[in-house]
């Protein structure tokens, strides 16, 4: 409805309205005069689009009309600002002073009157005032809060020189824009929500981060830089299905033992609250799953599930651990000895005890070298032939570096260009990657964002 209603955005609501009443009139006087034309009865192409057009201008006259209002209700907000703010001061102060005065009488009870504090702060009312009232008041509200430019590195991935941030900030500044993170447009501010570490994204980068976060438990919940977004704010960005996506997907994460639909054309997620005993009920199609062995639902006592042991079986003689938190089987094929399965648990692969807990060596001998000489060959593929001494001081001081930044934090990248892999989601990316400076971990834009 958005791409409809712009063209009125320049014009007052009254004017708006008027224009749109005389179009209206327009149609319906020329639906009268084509009646005597189509005496049969039956519409002619012509008559439905005038139809179709008359509901979108009802429509429009719809929307402008609920904005007129909110304008309304914004003005006398502001208008009365300070007279709202003295009375909730006043209640504030009756309410404290009850308070005491229970204490005083020697009963602790707190006051019967328990205010509010909103939790929209001020970017979000600037965001909303000017998604649904108007640019000027959102200009306003917007005009006395702190935001960050959501960029701090150049086109290659560099950081950026002051002078040429300061240049950059006050260009944005000016015209109340902001640049996406994740797509690095600029939009303008009511379209950008800043999340927790203070980047920015865009409506359709959210959407599409929340989305895959619902459906790859690595991405969940959704986060930059390690930080999760507050979901209160990002909510005015989101659909009402993705919302609910954001809701069930909250359950079946944080749920260890899960239970999928036997059915494997559904496969559907059965929530806690569809499982009654050893029986759950799919609440998609209505199938029955032991809640034991994850078959059809069986009558009598669950027998073991000959398959699954001898998965373990194997597992156990292959050296695969199981992890702790969602029972997920782990192969171990690159890396160090910590684990950090999808479901956000960690633990050490040789013994599967909580990260730390154990005197396990950090790396594995074989895995440590494989991985030096994977470093070492991607910068200077030609080293073993041309110099093998300097291949192997090579080898060794990137053993070092391993041994020593194994719980790197990932906070420096630079930028590469060309074809390469990303190493955590395994995307084939044509143009370009991002390595991490102290551990060479190669990740693409969203996995070093969002996933690490």
């Amino acid at each position: 409805m958005a791409e409809y209603t712009a063209p009125f955005n320049n014009l007052d609501l009254e004017t708006a309205d008027l224009i749109l009443k005389l179009q209206l009139e327009d149609i319906e006087d020329l639906r009268t005069s084509s009646k005597d034309k189509n005496r049969d009865g039956a519409l002619i192409d012509a008559q439905v689009a005038l139809s179709l057009f008359e509901e979108n201008l009802e429509s429009i006259r719809s929307v402008l009309s609920d904005r007129q209002m909110t304008q309304s209700i914004a003005d006398a907000v502001r208008a009365d600002a300070e007279v709202i703010a003295d009375v909730i001061h006043e209640e504030e102060v009756a309410c404290e002073d009850h308070t005491l005065a229970h204490r005083l009488n020697g009963t602790n009870v707190t006051s019967e009157v328990h205010l509010q504090s909103s939790e929209l702060g001020q970017k979000t009312l600037a965001r909303l005032a000017g998604l649904y009232v108007s640019e000027d008041v959102g200009h306003e509200l917007f005009k006395g809060t702190k935001f960050s430019t959501g960029r701090d590195t150049d086109e290659n991935g560099q950081p950026e020189s002051s002078m040429k941030r300061s240049a950059r900030d006050q260009g944005l500044h000016d015209t109340y824009n902001l640049r996406c993170i994740a797509c690095h447009e600029v939009k303008k501010y009511f379209d950008v929500i800043e999340v927790p570490c203070g980047h920015n994204y865009c409506k359709p980068c959210l959407q599409e981060l929340v989305d895959l976060a619902t459906k790859d438990e690595s991405l969940f919940p959704p986060r930059c830089c390690r930080e999760p977004f507050e979901m209160g704010g990002v909510n005015i960005f989101l659909t009402k299905e993705l919302r609910d996506q954001f809701e069930h997907a909250k359950v079946e994460f944080g749920t260890r033992n899960r239970t999928y639909c036997c059915q494997e054309t559904c496969s559907a997620f059965i929530t806690p609250g569809n499982i009654e005993g050893d029986r759950a009920t799919c609440g998609k199609c209505g199938t029955m799953t032991c809640n034991i062995c994850k078959k059809p639902a069986h009558d009598g006592h669950c027998p073991e599930d000959p398959e699954l042991q001898a998965t373990l079986s194997l597992a156990t003689q292959s050296g695969w651990q199981r992890c702790y938190g969602c029972d997920r089987l782990i192969e171990l094929d690159v890396g160090c000895n910590h684990i950090t399965c999808r479901c956000g648990a960690q633990f050490c692969y040789v013994c599967g005890v909580r990260w730390k807990q154990c005197g396990c060596d950090q790396w594995n001998e074989d895995r440590l070298l494989a991985r030096a000489n994977t470093i070492v060959n991607r910068e200077r593929p030609n080293m073993a032939n041309d110099n093998p001494g300097l291949m192997e001081r090579a080898l060794r001081d990137a053993a070092n570096m391993l041994r020593n930044r194994h719980n790197c934090t990932h906070t420096s990248w630079r930028y590469i260009r060309g074809r390469h892999h990303c190493e955590e989601c395994f995307d084939d990316l044509p143009n370009y990657i991002f390595e991490c400076i102290q551990c060479r971990i190669q990740a693409c834009n969203r996995c070093r964002r969002n996933r690490l």
